[in-house]
């Protein structure tokens, strides 16, 4: 609030009225609180943060299976160059 509305000269009451209004809808509407699972407080309200939530943790599981698939890929590959460190005892055999 300190930013968008204090540090800013006012030259009538409704200009104030407008930047109050605005950070009002950022703050409800806009911003995140961490103290409500990084959800906006109109998500809340109307209902919206189990579906937002079940959303954020779909993505998740996504993004760490294909980062997973992604090492595994990157070392299979290294393994093949012989990029990455082997056992003394290791022999192409083996696999």
């Amino acid at each position: 609030m300190k930013i968008r509305v204090l540090l800013h000269y006012y030259y009538s009451p409704s200009e104030l009225e407008k930047a109050i209004e605005s950070w009002v809808h950022h703050y409800n509407n806009e911003r995140y609180h961490e103290s409500l699972n990084n959800m906006s407080p109109a998500d809340v309200y109307y209902g919206r943060d189990e579906e937002i939530l079940k959303r954020r943790q779909l993505i998740k599981e996504k993004t760490l299976y294909f980062a997973a698939v992604n090492i595994y890929l990157t070392m299979y590959k290294n393994v093949n160059q012989k990029k990455l460190f082997l056992p003394p005892n290791y022999n192409n055999n083996n696999r």
